[in-house]
C-alpha cells in the first residue's frame, strides 16, 4: 500500500533491474521493478515486452484486487525471462509473466540516495542506491518469485521511521521519508492482486 500525505513522500520496494529473455541474455532492458509481496503473480509492462522483442500466448485472466473482484482481462503469458540487479551479476529466472498495459506505481515512490540521507540510520546505504534512472516501471514481481523478494539484509529505525531492505536485486527504502512533517491527509493505493488464468473455451 502506498500513501500520499500532504507535504510528505512515501517510498516502496521499487528497484532498477535489467530484464532479458533467457534465450538472449545479452539483450537487456533497464526498467524499474516493484517487488510486491501482495501479488501472487508477476506482470510485465506491454511496452517492456515489446522492447525485449518477446511475445507469448494470449490468455484470459481473472483478477481480484482491493477495488474489483473477478475482473476478466486479456493478457499474454510470456515464459523464460530473467532479471538481475542494476549493478549485480546475480541472475534470477522469472516465473511465467503476464503483460499489463499499466503498472500502478508513482515514480515519486522510488527511493533515492537523498531519501536515505534524510535519516541517520539509513545514511550508510545511500551510496548503494542508484540515482534515478530514465526508464519505466516495467515489472511487478509477485511472491510467485520468492527469490526476488527474499530479504538479505534489513536496517530498521525507530517507531514510525522508514526501514531499508536489501534483496538480490538491490536496496529499497519503505515508509514515509520526510522526518519533519506530521501526517495530515492520507490517500491509499493498494497493489494487492490475486490472479487466475481462465481456461480457453475454444
Amino acid at each position: 500500500t502506498t500513501h500520499r500525505i500532504q507535504g510528505v513522500h512515501s517510498t516502496s520496494m521499487t528497484v532498477p533491474v535489467w530484464i532479458a529473455s533467457s534465450a538472449h541474455p545479452e539483450q537487456e532492458v533497464l526498467v524499474y521493478a516493484l517487488l510486491d509481496s501482495q501479488s501472487d503473480t508477476t506482470f510485465i509492462l506491454e511496452d517492456t515486452a515489446k522492447l525485449l522483442g518477446v511475445s507469448g500466448k494470449q490468455v484470459s485472466l481473472k483478477l481480484n484486487t482491493l477495488t474489483s473482484q473477478n475482473m476478466i482481462t486479456t493478457s499474454n503469458r510470456i515464459n523464460n525471462l530473467q532479471v538481475r540487479g542494476f549493478d549485480t551479476s546475480i541472475v534470477i529466472p522469472l516465473p511465467p509473466v503476464y503483460t499489463k498495459e499499466f503498472i500502478p506505481v508513482d515514480r515519486s515512490q522510488i527511493p533515492t540516495r537523498e531519501t536515505a540521507l534524510r535519516w541517520s540510520h539509513l545514511k550508510p546505504i545511500a551510496p548503494n542506491i542508484p540515482q534515478i534512472q530514465d526508464c519505466n516501471v516495467g515489472l511487478l514481481i509477485g511472491f510467485d518469485c520468492p527469490e526476488a523478494l527474499l530479504p538479505r539484509e534489513v536496517i530498521a529505525g525507530g517507531f514510525g521511521q522508514p526501514f531499508a531492505q536489501r534483496t538480490s536485486l538491490g536496496w529499497s527504502i519503505i515508509g514515509t521519508t520526510n522526518p519533519c512533517l506530521e501526517q495530515e491527509e492520507v490517500v491509499g493505493l493498494s497493489h494487492r492482486i490475486s490472479t487466475v488464468e481462465v481456461p480457453s473455451t475454444h
